[in-house]
């Protein structure tokens, strides 16, 4: 290895193979289904009354009723079932309307494709979508009907009509070079990557220089999306150098990814074309194949590397180096901070996962973003950091260990060429690490910045042996008596438990596991000489404030986080004590690489170490924006804007309730002074809601499209399902408060001069007792 690295991704332009052909792009109607329109009956089942009847001017069917069963089947003709795209119409019974439904097509009454869902407004309009089920084109069977489900909580489910559409494929996909350089990714398996699309009617093509010793590299898959069951395509690639041309042949199968690969000679140098053509064994129709994580490389000396890593669930009092009451054993992250930088004093934005991710690679605080849930993905339009490293020239991956962060759910693809993760629920951190390890060693000599996501650390607690019950010193947790807690408050996963020590025990020990996993990685040539960010997206609570084994809260125990960061000729062995906030960290990385980080905000981190780095407040925004909070010097205001009952809380909170607690002494918030030191708490509210009025409208969120497999594996890693709404502001009680909120104590406290103080605790009780 000599010489200067490279690493140029490449761009495709998408032509016709015939020349005179002309790409069909015009979407074929294929009819309007309406309840009382011609055509075969709607068939309307729901546990309690249906029927067709008017709603704002339209025969509908409206299905009444909660809980499941209620759905709408509208039998297909057989001149109407060879669609790939639904338009629903739905909802229109402002506040009494279901929330959600999923359409689907059937045969013979199974699903032949996942159902998408369908977020319902309440505001009495209808709800319009356009569902594309582009798999059907892959499939022999053709459905028999289309089915509308509804989900979400309300009591009438209302179906006006649906449209049936085909889309040619040349009209879904843009096989433009501008299409290739906004990186769109495809998920073939598990792994995601960058791609330009080829079909079997045309040639891709990539122009690009070559030198001595470069490496042209793709890889091709056949798109999901399109393929049909069992089909396979072969590839014809030509590399051409001045008159030399080096052809190679593949054939890839679905569900799978090959690489391709050319090393450049003494007679391969100068301007090079690269030309994809593509057979399938399909009958009929476009196949339709993917061209991924395609460069031109060149190995060269001291390749620069960045690291950025996540600990899932990862309080700050969990790295042993930063707590001297601290029993969890945590080595080679102590090394970590004694070889670089350790900010004792960072807070998360929020307390919840996907947001919080999003808030680390682009430096907006959820507020700004819209996104406050792990069910809201990303929009494109975003900058994020790794961006800014691949337009810096760095080649960029991503391996998470939970399937809700996958570029699908999140968006958090948005700038890597490659994405891995699991496909169902989560997995142990030790295969992501060697996953991206493996990646690593790939590209030796080739500028790097990576993202690694460990999920080990948030529930269900179950860490590997010989890590199971290190730190438990009883013998059986589920026997004995009852422990002192609502059973309500025990999940499934922990079901019969009597010992409420066993859970925090086992979320030590799962602590344990990834120090020790992190190992091999923190110590590789590469990683060990380069710049490494760990820090966490929030952490968890174990009873305090009475939430369980849970992330609900925005007090420390959930907003605390660790904060490492290590780079070449960095400080060593610092520990910083000023405030930080967990949003900054690209807007260091950047600029410690040397990047321009373009439109990313931030503050450099760096200037915390000489304290001259001041934060006048960190904000915080609570999932589901149930809460949001202030941290300014030593106080802590905490403020609830919806009503929330999460399973993981002991208690009801209302709109309005607030909290002040002073962190400088009281770091756990176990004391609430907001009557001793009320004036303090007015200021801060104030400040906190002027904060959430001023947010920008940003519009960064879109929304997914989940199937009701999603629906059940965000379940089972503990995020229930909620009714996150849209609003005009953050805050607005008079929208939000149960009981109205003229008549709540909360607002009578703050809002009237001369409210008598001595009584109010004894007025919050009434008001609670009231609306139980």
């Amino acid at each position: 290895m000599s010489g200067a690295f490279r690493y140029e991704r490449l761009t495709f332009e998408g032509q016709p193979l015939d020349t005179e052909v002309v790409w069909n792009v015009e979407v074929e109607n294929m009819g309007e289904l309406t309840p009382v329109g011609p055509g075969l009956d709607w068939i309307l089942e729901s546990p309690e009354r249906s029927g067709i009847r008017d709603v704002n001017g339209r025969p509908s069917a409206v299905l009444e009723g909660r809980g499941s069963g209620r759905q709408v089947r509208i039998p297909l003709r057989e001149s109407e079932r060879d669609f790939n795209t639904v338009i629903v119409e739905l909802g229109a019974l402002p506040k009494v309307a279901v929330k959600k439904a999923e359409v689907a097509p059937y045969k013979d009454g199974i699903p032949l494709v996942p159902a998408q869902v369908v977020e319902i407004g309440n505001t009495g309009e209808w709800t319009t979508r356009s569902l594309s089920f582009k798999r059907l084109g892959g499939l022999s069977e053709k459905p028999d009907e289309v089915r509308v489900r509804f989900t979400g909580g309300g009591r009438y489910g209302v179906v006006s009509r649906i449209s049936l559409a085909r889309a040619p494929v040349h009209a879904e996909i843009d096989m433009s070079a501008a299409a290739s350089r906004s990186w769109p990714m495809v998920a073939i398996g598990a792994v995601y990557r960058r791609i330009a699309h080829v079909t079997t009617d045309s040639v891709a093509r990539s122009a690009f220089d070559i030198g001595r010793g470069d490496r042209v590299e793709i890889f091709l898959g056949v798109d999901p999306v399109y393929a049909m069951d069992g089909e396979r395509l072969t590839f014809h690639c030509d590399l051409t150098v001045g008159s030399l041309i080096n052809p190679r042949e593949v054939t890839v199968k679905r569900g799978e990814w090959k690489r391709v690969m050319w090393e450049s000679g003494p007679e391969m140098v100068g301007e090079a074309l690269l030309e994809v053509t593509a057979t399938s064994t399909r009958q009929e129709g476009v196949g339709v194949g993917v061209i991924g994580d395609a460069s031109v490389s060149h190995a060269g000396a001291n390749a620069p590397l960045a690291l950025l890593i996540t600990s899932d669930t990862h309080r700050a009092d969990h790295i042993s180096i930063a707590n001297d009451r601290s029993i969890v054993r945590t080595p080679h992250l102590d090394d970590l901070a004694r070889t670089g930088v350790l900010f004792e004093d960072c807070f998360s934005q929020t307390n919840v996962t996907n947001p919080s991710h999003i808030s680390l690679m682009t430096g907006l605080h959820p507020r700004d973003t819209g996104i406050v849930d792990n069910r809201k993905r990303m929009a494109r339009r975003a900058e994020t950091i790794a961006e800014a490293y691949a337009a810096a020239g760095y080649r960029t991956f991503a391996t998470t260990s939970a399937f809700h962060l996958q570029d699908t759910h999140s968006g958090l693809g948005q700038g890597f060429d490659r994405m891995e993760g699991p496909i169902e629920l989560e997995r142990d951190g030790e295969i992501s690490i060697g996953i991206l390890m493996d990646w690593i060693e790939e590209s030796e000599g080739l500028p790097v910045f990576a993202w690694l996501h460990l999920f080990d650390a948030h529930e269900p607690y179950g860490p590997p042996k010989p890590f199971d019950k290190r730190y438990y010193d009883g013998d059986d947790p589920f026997a004995g008596d009852d422990p002192d807690i609502d059973p309500k408050l025990i999940p499934e996963w922990l079901t019969g438990l009597k010992d409420l020590d066993y859970p925090y025990a086992q979320y030590r020990a799962e602590v344990d596991y990834l120090d020790g996993a992190l190992c091999e990685l923190l110590e590789h040539d590469r990683v060990a000489s380069g710049l490494v960010a760990f820090t966490a997206d929030h952490g968890e609570s174990f009873g305090q404030h009475g939430i369980w084994w849970n992330h609900a809260g925005l007090y420390p125990d959930t907003v605390h986080i660790p904060l490492i960061m290590r780079w070449p000729a960095g400080p060593v062995g610092v520990s910083v004590k000023g405030a930080v906030r967990q949003s900054d960290v690209a807007a260091t990385m950047l600029e410690i690489s040397g990047i321009d980080r373009g439109e990313i905000p931030g503050e450099d981190l760096r200037r915390a170490i000489d304290d001259e780095l001041k934060i006048d407040a960190r904000y915080m925004l609570g999932s589901h924006f149930m809460n949001a909070a202030v941290q300014l010097g030593k106080y802590l205001f905490v403020m609830d804007i919806r009503p929330h009952f999460e399973r993981s809380n002991e208690k009801l909170r209302l709109t309005g309730v607030s909290e002040l607690y002073d962190i400088s002494i009281d770091p756990d918030c176990e004391n609430d002074l907001l009557i001793e030191e009320f004036d303090i708490a007015r200021r801060l509210r104030q400040r906190l809601i002027e904060w959430l009025e001023s947010a920008e409208d940003l519009s960064l969120s879109e929304s997914q499209q989940r199937t009701s497999n999603d629906e059940a594996m965000l379940e089972g890693l503990g995020y229930a399902s909620s009714n996150t709404a849209t609003s005009t502001s953050w805050w607005d009680p008079e929208r939000w408060a149960q009981g109205g909120w003229k008549n709540s104590p909360w607002n009578h406290l703050f809002s009237e001069e001369d409210y008598d103080l001595d009584s109010f605790r004894d007025a919050v009780v009434a008001w609670e007792e009231r609306l139980r």
